[in-house]
Order: structure tokens, then C-alpha cells, then sequence
């Protein structure tokens, strides 16, 4: 009996851990989502898909491999699949946990929670798990690979420990990040993109100093003990000879490292849970009207009160005036406080070096499609959720005004970082020598970009149900468009799927991706000296990517007169008029 007893003990405890009433009753809610099975089957594809492209090249050469050679793909297939996994069980674990806090500020509920016997610590710990282990799920559906991999050899216990550990230290930190923003935010967009953002900073930030030190692999040692990221990338290296066994060990260090994050992040959640408890209805905050909105509304940016004027509601569109008097994107302090962090590290690439100046370069162009992004998924889906339709659509006003009143509004919400972006780096393409095609080129592709990212979230944003299957769906088809769909299709022309004397891959990513003609604008920017010709290697680039844009611009033109078209003809059925 006392055997039995002791056996039952690490079962009663990982229960007692696990399995709380709120983690059940987020669990449940989860579960309900359609949006979480459409996900795992895409997870399930992509690797079917990698799958596939190794077997398809094994099977083309027809020759007969040693067992070397097979523990070698196995490893290789190992790879592939282990990196991907990271990526998808920490996103999922940000989108699960980015609006659990915020949905119940916005629903009132924070206030019964309190009533109930859990502490404020339990409330974020029962949602930090229940995001936790729907993400976990999504590592079964990648059992059948890991399985695949350990019978052609290569991969052992060593690496199935490893993987699952950074797999779940990885879901572990998105979710904390995530849910700590999720009670700093009152929209769940705003705590996804801001979640994004410091995982990003998180990851490129370590090895920044790498370009300035000598002693490279005594510091990424280091960073090997203490940062998931390169605890991954040294546990599947080999590494200098002298270092190689201390990268491969550094996995458990940074996983115990991580954790103590994770539960430092979940402290700084719990006590801003408690205050927001102690605000009047639970922390929600009082909503901003058109009519008492004027000149000095700290709820508008700066840039809308100039569009709109310091005198009353207009006499003629008034819907654009009361949009513009509400629109809060980019009026907020973190908003400003990021501008200005932004500005400063634009300003540092004046005299910097040019590795420096490209990361620059792409990082802030990525804000402003996060930005446009959330300014589009803003649109409809918060006044559906605060129950405001309803006024909204008594009134007389035609589909067609409502639409291009919101759609000008969040134009305005985002023009101001617009046009410092667009001012500054063609300033600073322009002192390298650029030509006025590579500038216009750079410019066309990505105001084409942004507001085709900016019409997606508005798409999806008025056919949604609540923000956050608003912005997931919104991001996935954008990561799906300038992500997945390169990466895939460089994947095809590596293992020579497509035929090797045509540069498909090539086209179709300079059709659909503005990436291609940002990579050019880096090209120039890298160069730190002119040899003789430069002038002709520079023309000939541009002549070869002139066609190419002009099918861009007719490609991304025809979806975003498409999507204005589709939202115009949906807006009756999606608003419940008809």
C-alpha cells in the first residue's frame, strides 16, 4: 500500500500543478476554437510537406546509400523539423495567451475572478498553464518525424530531450511575455505585436556585441548557457573543437535560466492583475465619445486632430470626423515612447557600420507593417466587441461611407511613422547613389505592401468575431504570403524540384514579396567602396527587377482593389443588415 502510494505521488503532483479550475475553464473555451484545429493541420502539412521534399530527393538519384548516408538525412530531416517547431509552439503559445487578461477587462469578469477563492497569483498562473499546455499539444504532431528520424539514425535520446525541454521553455516564455503584456494592453493586437516585438529584440539583441568582440566563441558560450535560442542552435552544432562540448551541455543551464524569467515575468503580471482588481469594474476604462472628444482628447493622435480641426462635429462626414475622433492607434505613450526609440536607433545608422544600418532598416519597415497591421484589425471587430454596431448601424449611413470613413481613419493612425519612415530612408538611399528607379522601386513595393497588410487586418477585422481571430487570422496570411511562401519555394528550387534552367522561385518571390526589392536598398547601403564599374552592376540589377516589379505592382494592386471591393459587397451581410 505504501508502494502503490509512493508510485501515485508524482501523478497527484503534476495534477495538483496542472489541473486547476481556471486552467480547465480556459482549456474548455480553447478547445471550441476552430481556429486551433486549422492551425495544427497546417503545422502537419508543412512538415509533410518537408518530409515529402526529402523523399522526393532520395528517390530521384536511385542509388543505393550506406547507413551513414541515412543517419545523415535523418539528421538533417531532424533539424529542419526542430527549428520549425520552436518557431510554432512559441507563436502559439503568444496567440494563446495575448488576450486572456484583456478579455476579461473588456468583459468586466476580472472583478468575479477576485470573488472567487483564487489569489491573484492562481488567476495567472491557471491562464500561463492553460496556454501552456494547449501549445504543448502541438509537439504530438511532431512525434511522427522525430520517429521517422530515430529509425533512419542520427538522432538518439540526447535529442529528443533537448527538443522537447527548448520546445517547451520556448511555448513557456511566449505565453509569460504575452500574458504579462495582456494586462498592460487593453487590446489583445497591441499585446500580440508588442509580444512579437520583445522576442525579437530578445533574440538579436545577445548578439549584437558578437560584431565588436574578438573572442566570438568564448561569448557565444555564453550565450549558449543562458539564452534558449543559441542553447538550440549549440546543442545541434558541433562547434570549435574547445568549445563544441560546452555549447552541446548549455542547453539545461538556459532552460533552468528561462524558467526563472518566466516566473519573474509571471510576478510582474500577478501584481499588475491585482491592481487592475482593485479598479473600478474590474480595470476597465471609460470609453472615449465623439461628442465630448475635442482639440486636447488625449485619446487622439496629434496627426488626426490636425486632419480634423479644432471646431465641432462637421456638418458634412460625419462619420470621418467622429473616426478620427476615436481612433486611439499611435495616441498612447508606449506608441510614443516607441516612435522616439525607433527615431534613435534610425539616427545611429548615420554613422554606423553597414551591417548595423540594414538590420535598422529591416527592423523598422517590419514595426510598420505591425502597425498597419494593427491598425487595420482596429477597424470594426473593437466596436463590434463593446456592443456599438448597434448605433452605428441605425443610422442612415451608406456601406460605402462607413467603410472609407474607417479606412481613411486608419490611414491617419499610422501616416505619421509612414512618412518619417519613407523621408528618412530615401534620404539615406539617396547619399549612396541610388538611381530614382531603385528608389521608386523601394518605395512602390513597400507602400504596396503596407496597405495590403493594412486592408487584410480591416478584412478580416469585419468578419471577425473578437480581436484576436481577427489579428491571428490577419498575421498568419501575411506570414503565409511574405514567409512561408518564400521559404517554400526556395526549398523546391534547392532540392531541384523545379526545373534548374528557369529562376522561378525567383519571379514568383519578387512578384509577391516587397522583401526583394528591400534586399537591393541593403545591397547599396552595404557598399563601403566603389569599384570601377559599380555603375553598370547597379543598372543591370535594376534592369533585371524593373519587369519584375511592374507584375508586383499589378499582382498587389489587383488584391488590394479586390479586397476594398469584397469588404464593400460583405459589409451588409458581415454587420448582420441583411
Amino acid at each position: 500500500m505504501k508502494v502503490a502510494d509512493f508510485a501515485d505521488r508524482p501523478i497527484r503532483f503534476l495534477r495538483r500543478f496542472f489541473i486547476d479550475p481556471l486552467s480547465v475553464k480556459e482549456l474548455s473555451g480553447m478547445s471550441r476554437r476552430w481556429q486551433m484545429y486549422v492551425f495544427r493541420c497546417l503545422y502537419i502539412s508543412l512538415i509533410s510537406f518537408i518530409i515529402w521534399l526529402f523523399w522526393t530527393n532520395v528517390t530521384r538519384e536511385q542509388q543505393w546509400m550506406s547507413p551513414s548516408a541515412y543517419a545523415e538525412l535523418g539528421r538533417t530531416l531532424f533539424l529542419s523539423f526542430f527549428f520549425l517547431q520552436l518557431a510554432v509552439v512559441t507563436l502559439g503559445g503568444v496567440t494563446a495567451a495575448s488576450d486572456m487578461i484583456t478579455r476579461e477587462i473588456r468583459g468586466g469578469t476580472l472583478g468575479l475572478l477576485a470573488l472567487t477563492p483564487l489569489s491573484s497569483w492562481r488567476i495567472v498562473a491557471g491562464k500561463w498553464k492553460a496556454a501552456l499546455l494547449q501549445t504543448s499539444t502541438v509537439l504530438l504532431c511532431g512525434a511522427p518525424v522525430f520517429a521517422v528520424c530515430n529509425y533512419l539514425g542520427g538522432v538518439g535520446l540526447r535529442e529528443l530531450a533537448y527538443s522537447l525541454t527548448l520546445s517547451i521553455v520556448c511555448a513557456s516564455l511566449g505565453a509569460a511575455i504575452a500574458l504579462c503584456c495582456s494586462a498592460y494592453f487593453r487590446a489583445s493586437y497591441l499585446a500580440t505585436i508588442v509580444t512579437l516585438i520583445s522576442l525579437l529584440v530578445y533574440c538579436i539583441a545577445p548578439v549584437l556585441p558578437m560584431f565588436a568582440m574578438r573572442g566570438e566563441e568564448g561569448y557565444m558560450t555564453v550565450l549558449c548557457w543562458i539564452h534558449p535560442l543559441y542553447a538550440a542552435v549549440g546543442a545541434t552544432m558541433p562547434g570549435p573543437p574547445q568549445w563544441g562540448s560546452m555549447w552541446g551541455r548549455g542547453w539545461m543551464c538556459a532552460s533552468a535560466i528561462t524558467l526563472l524569467l518566466v516566473y519573474g515575468l509571471l510576478r510582474i503580471c500577478t501584481s499588475r492583475v491585482r491592481l487592475l482588481i482593485r479598479r473600478p469594474a474590474g480595470g476597465g476604462e471609460a470609453s472615449v465619445s465623439p461628442a465630448s472628444a475635442d482639440s486636447h482628447n488625449p485619446g487622439t493622435s496629434s496627426f488626426a486632430r490636425m486632419l480634423r480641426g479644432g471646431s465641432g462635429v462637421w456638418q458634412s462626414n460625419a462619420i470621418l470626423w467622429k473616426e478620427l475622433s476615436t481612433r486611439r492607434i499611435g495616441s498612447g505613450c508606449a506608441a510614443r515612447a516607441g516612435v522616439a526609440c525607433l527615431a534613435f536607433l534610425m539616427l545611429t545608422t548615420m554613422g554606423s557600420e553597414g551591417w548595423w544600418r540594414i538590420l535598422v532598416l529591416w527592423f523598422s519597415w517590419l514595426i510598420l507593417y505591425l502597425v498597419a497591421l494593427a491598425s487595420g484589425v482596429s477597424l470594426f471587430v473593437t466596436e463590434r466587441e463593446e456592443r456599438k454596431w448597434d448605433v452605428l448601424l441605425s443610422t442612415p449611413l451608406k456601406a460605402r461611407d462607413i467603410i472609407v470613413a474607417k479606412l481613411l481613419a486608419g490611414l491617419a493612425g499610422m501616416a505619421p511613422l509612414a512618412i518619417m519612415l519613407v523621408v528618412f530612408w530615401s534620404l539615406m538611399v539617396l547619399t549612396f547613389d541610388a538611381s530614382p528607379t531603385t528608389l521608386l522601386m523601394g518605395l512602390g513595393s513597400l507602400a504596396l505592401g503596407v496597405m495590403l497588410t493594412f486592408l487584410v487586418g480591416a478584412f478580416t477585422s469585419l468578419n471577425a468575431g473578437n480581436q484576436r481571430v481577427a489579428f491571428s487570422s490577419a498575421f498568419g496570411i501575411m506570414l503565409a504570403l511574405l514567409v512561408v511562401l518564400p521559404v517554400v519555394l526556395a526549398m523546391l528550387q534547392g532540392f531541384n524540384v523545379l526545373p534548374r534552367n528557369r529562376d522561378i522561385a525567383e519571379h514568383v518571390i519578387g512578384i509577391t514579396n516587397p522583401g526583394t526589392y528591400l534586399a537591393h536598398w541593403s545591397d547599396l547601403m552595404e557598399r563601403r567602396h566603389r569599384w570601377e564599374g559599380w555603375h553598370y552592376d547597379s543598372r543591370a540589377k535594376v534592369l533585371k527587377l524593373l519587369p519584375i516589379f511592374q507584375m508586383y505592382v499589378a499582382f498587389y494592386g489587383t488584391l488590394i482593389v479586390g479586397l476594398i471591393v469584397w469588404m464593400h459587397h460583405r459589409f451588409d451581410r458581415a454587420t448582420g443588415r441583411s
